[in-house]
């Protein structure tokens, strides 16, 4: 698995660890709390992430206009556009799945909005009974190779570098022959597996950010605001 480099990124990732090996052990009001604090946190990266590689393809419109660096943008603009195509598609795609799990946990937004988060059947239900857990690994799989396949610097610079992990995580309950959704979703609590898919989708954005950052850097520095 790739590591973060930045710090934030470290401590989101060692928060989502740590609640997850607590979930294992109890569901109680203030783990599902400290998961609501943790997607919060992580939402919140991502509308930053966003940010940023706004700012950098910004930077490269500056660039394309720029007589001095019109020919270097003209190569590898495109290869960033492509890279934040490919990367919106997969996390639009994981915020539709965060919805129609709130809907399938019971979620009425006339109602109490929090009654849903301890749901235990509804990730089950969507994520493995209705495959949807095996059609995002199956996307995220195929974002990471789409992705190193852009460029061939790219590919090699990246190959052991995007921080998308789609390894079956270790078995909570002993099971020894596991799937990817089973020990991701299978009777997870709805607060839990919202978290889980906003972290994946952390992950499409980090993605994202590292392939058109070394896109520009082909180019010239970005202009930070």
């Amino acid at each position: 698995m790739a590591l973060p480099k930045e710090p934030r990124q470290k401590m989101i990732n060692m928060m989502y660890l740590v609640l997850t090996a607590m979930l294992a052990m109890n569901v109680s009001a203030e783990i599902l709390n400290a998961f609501k604090t943790v997607n919060a946190s992580i939402n919140n990266a991502n509308g930053v992430l966003t940010g940023n590689n706004n700012n950098i393809y910004s930077s490269f419109a500056t660039k394309l206009a720029d007589a001095k660096t019109a020919e270097k943008a003209k190569i590898w603009m495109p290869k960033a556009i492509e890279a934040q195509k490919m990367s919106n598609e997969v996390y639009n795609y994981i915020g539709q799945l965060k919805d129609s799990l709130r809907v399938e946990a019971g979620y009425k937004p006339d109602g109490d909005t929090t009654s849903w988060t301890d749901n235990l059947d509804a990730s089950t239900r969507l994520m493995d009974k209705q495959g949807k857990g095996e059609e995002l690994r199956k996307k995220l799989e195929a974002l990471k190779k789409n992705l190193l396949a852009i460029d061939p610097e790219i590919g090699k610079e990246f190959a052991n570098k995007l921080p998308i992990d789609l390894t079956v995580p270790k078995s909570q309950t002993g099971n020894t022959n596991p799937s990817w959704t089973t020990n991701y979703f299978h009777m997870t609590p709805a607060i839990a597996a919202t978290t889980i898919l906003s972290k994946f989708q952390n992950d499409v954005k980090s993605a994202e950010n590292q392939i058109v950052t070394y896109c520009h850097a082909k180019v010239d520095a970005v202009a930070v605001r």
